[in-house]
């Protein structure tokens, strides 16, 4: 398994089931894993039944001086969604 700035791979989706406290996970589950569209998955908000995420936000398309990678490098934002239970 390699690492990414996040640190996680494959790239995944995923959803955890808090207890009624909400102070403890009680279960988690991979909804969606190495997508070939993921590049660092992040940042999404819950609409009703469906969880519209950005499948793309690119965090390591930086240089090692922390210098954002020229345009022409970097990819559209892609932002997906997927029903949730």
């Amino acid at each position: 398994m390699s690492s990414s700035p996040n640190g996680i791979r494959p790239h995944r989706l995923s959803q955890f089931f808090l207890n009624q406290s909400l102070d403890r996970i009680e279960r988690a589950e991979i909804i969606e894993a190495n997508n070939p569209l993921f590049n660092e998955p992040t940042l999404g908000v819950l609409e009703r039944d469906t969880f519209y995420y950005v499948a793309n936000s690119q965090w390591g398309s930086f240089n090692k001086d922390e210098t954002i990678f020229p345009l022409e490098k970097l990819q559209e934002p892609i932002i997906m969604r997927v029903k949730i239970r």
